[in-house]
């Protein structure tokens, strides 16, 4: 438990018998003062002190209690503190001067010692209710702030299409956005505090490890996730909670999919043309040498033709004459 802080008083008089009664009091009472003996003095003190009370004399030898109490309530840095005004004016249009000038009390000389601290301690008590006031305002704020960020971290998580979520050393839930409930079927609550990969595998997915902090997970219903892990450290870096994102490449895959398929046809279509090319080679060997052939044999079939014609003239010289020009004629050919 951290030890209480003692009072910090700032008094401002610049009568040494009034400044040795108070030191007095206060040190009876723990509380640690210092003295100002001009309005100057006590600004400047005020500024680097910062003290938790003021006991302010009227009567200075510069400026007057009422400018320097206006000017400590005027300033935002000050005008929290509470101010006692210590007068041996009893009117009441001082009073009013005072409380318009922002006094918080006041205690006329020469002054009873309980009344004095009566006063002292209530306002301290009021100072410090108003403080906590002030930080119950801020923590109000924080927690609104806090909510609100909740609330559109939740809302911008749960647009997306990638699973999100916040697990802890032992890799249990902390926080999910909606997709993982919707492929789950399972409600908030009941994924809170479950270990993420347990949740995982109950529910159709299905893990293709690929590296030490990330992965790839199929789900039954045809989809594709792609695992990263982010660590959340301390100073010393220690590993607090960590962040897992499952990003969802399903129209990666589908694509990767259609491009292996595109490859293996155009694979295919090489392997058939190889296969035309080795078929339809010896094809148009064959069919040019069978042409030749064809050629060949035309021109020796006629040659026949001629030699039977030959054997058969040999009783007519001018047949005879007429077979030998068509066999010169052939050789020309």
């Amino acid at each position: 438990m951290a030890e209480e802080k003692p009072v910090r008083v700032l008094s401002v008089d610049d009568e040494e018998g009034y400044q040795t009664l108070l030191a007095s009091i206060f040190k009876r009472n723990n509380w640690d003062y210092k003295f100002a003996v001009c309005g100057k003095e006590a600004l400047e003190k005020l500024r680097a002190w910062s003290p938790d009370l003021i006991f302010l004399d009227l009567m200075l030898p510069d400026i007057n209690g009422f400018e320097v109490c206006s000017q400590i309530k005027s300033d935002p840095a000050t005008q929290h503190i509470p101010v006692i005004m210590v007068t041996g004016l009893a009117d009441k249009d001082s009073k009013i001067k005072g409380l318009n000038a922002g006094a918080n009390d006041f205690i006329a000389k020469p002054f009873d010692v309980m009344e004095l601290m009566i006063k002292a301690n209530n306002l301290l008590k009021l100072k410090e209710f108003e403080e906590l006031k002030v930080k119950n305002e801020i923590l109000t704020q924080m927690f609104k702030a806090i909510e609100a960020a909740k609330k559109d971290w939740e809302l911008t998580l749960n647009c997306l299409e990638d699973i999100v979520l916040l697990v802890d050393k032992k890799e249990k839930i902390l926080r999910c956005n909606r997709i993982l409930m919707t492929l789950t079927g399972k409600s908030y609550d009941e994924l809170l505090h479950r270990n993420w990969r347990e949740v995982l595998h109950e529910n159709g997915f299905r893990q293709i490890p690929s590296g030490s902090n990330q992965g790839e997970f199929s789900h039954h219903l045809g989809k594709w996730f792609l695992y990263y892990a982010y660590s959340i450290k301390e100073a010393e870096e220690t590993n607090i909670a960590t962040v897992i994102t499952l990003k969802d490449i399903t129209e990666r895959k589908i694509i990767e999919g259609q491009l292996v398929q595109a490859q293996k046809l155009e694979a295919i279509g090489h392997l058939a043309a190889g296969i035309a090319h080795e078929i339809n080679t010896p094809i148009q060997y064959v069919g040019d040498n069978t042409r030749f052939l064809m050629d060949t044999f035309k021109d020796l079939h006629k040659l026949l033709e001629v030699y039977d014609n030959l054997a058969e003239a040999g009783q007519s010289h001018a047949e005879l004459q007429e077979i030998l020009a068509n066999v010169a004629l052939l050789k020309k050919r």
